[in-house]
């Protein structure tokens, strides 16, 4: 007996037989960590119909991510595979903060690919950062605003975290982006708020001013006129003020209102150039390529040009006004006043010449 109760002290007991078999990794739990590498290879592939198959598995791990640091999720967004996007985002475990290459985000290639449906979901989630900065220094919100999705935009800014205060590569915040996209009431509502500079200068020289001027938003720019801390003569790559603009685009009543400031630079011309725009040469960045070649016309010649008589005549009382600037043409202020026969102007500029 006591050799047999021997034998049996030297067998495995039944309890520590299970506990090792806990230790050791089951069949299903490999089977499943090799599944969720093939959910990410079908992402990256875009290989629409596999991923779907694999998300109706629940033990399926959609967070799992490769070297690049790239998540099935973000390969989705980058390929624009909508339906593998929005079938994960259906996932309450999602991580959709996951940081890739270049640091970009689901929300970013989401708004690159002008993904709108993506983005709108994705912006549904309360724990999404719409304030991340990507390695080449730009938002989520920059990047919408290149193809200037209406709805993606303005669900970036009208979400209550977004930093307005932000300043990115390049210059820009909220403000300046809404007034690119040409989003005036979204404008309106980000310059009430205190945390927004108004006077923000991005990378080509325009404020939110001139941008309001350039895109022909009244409302905004006799908004902005109303701050006594507007910065009126700030001047752009292309030597434009907001005046020059207002002139340009025929916007009198904001034209009339910067002459009543006593500080308004009249005399500033505009820079020709033989480039035909801008041309940004890095793919990989936001661009502009809506800029015009300029042709060296005052804010008094764009107002004679474009028969803007009550403008012209307020310019004419300036005692700094000079009427004899020629543009690239050798066109003057009285040239463009005599073509369009505005004989009040005509008369005012023979009388400051005599």
């Amino acid at each position: 007996m006591s050799s047999s109760a021997s034998a049996m002290d030297s067998m495995p007991s039944m309890s520590s037989s299970a506990s090792a078999m806990e230790s050791m990794p089951s069949m299903s739990s490999s089977a499943s960590a090799k599944d969720s590498m093939r959910l990410l290879m079908a992402c990256k592939k875009r290989r629409e119909k596999e991923a779907l198959r694999l998300l109706e598995r629940p033990d399926i791990d959609v967070n799992q991510v490769n070297e690049k640091g790239h998540s099935a999720l973000i390969y989705a967004c980058r390929e624009d595979m909508v339906s593998v996007a929005l079938r994960l985002l259906e996932r309450p475990d999602i991580n959709v903060n996951q940081v890739g290459k270049y640091g970009y985000t689901a929300l970013t290639w989401a708004c690159k690919n002008n993904s709108e449906a993506v983005v709108l979901k994705l912006l549904e989630r309360p724990d999404i950062n719409v304030n991340h900065v990507d390695l080449l220094g730009y938002t989520a919100l920059s990047w919408a605003c290149e193809d200037k999705v209406e709805a993606v935009v303005l669900g970036l800014l009208r979400r209550p975290d977004l930093d307005v205060a932000l300043v990115i590569k390049g210059g820009d915040t909220a403000l300046t982006h809404a007034c690119y996209c040409e989003m005036e009431a979204e404008a309106l509502r980000l310059i009430e708020n205190p945390a927004v500079d108004v006077n923000q200068v991005e990378e080509y020289g325009n404020t939110a001013l001139i941008l309001a001027c350039d895109r022909g938003m009244e409302e905004l720019a006799l908004k902005l006129l109303e701050r006594p801390d507007i910065n009126v003569n700030q001047v752009n790559t292309d030597g434009d003020t907001a005046l020059i603009l207002a002139c340009k685009n025929n916007m009198e009543a904001v034209a009339l209102r910067l002459l009543e400031r006593q500080d308004i630079n009249v005399n500033q011309v505009n820079y020709y150039s033989e480039s035909p725009g801008f041309l940004d040469a890095d793919f990989e960045r936001p661009h502009r390529c809506d800029r015009l070649n300029k042709d060296g016309n005052t804010a008094l010649m764009w107002a004679c040009k474009n028969n803007m008589e009550a403008v012209a005549l307020k310019l004419l009382e300036r005692q700094d006004i000079d009427i004899n600037q020629e543009n690239e043409d050798g066109y003057t202020a009285l040239i463009f006043a005599t073509e369009n026969n505005m004989y009040s102007v005509i008369s005012r500029i023979t009388e400051i010449t005599q």
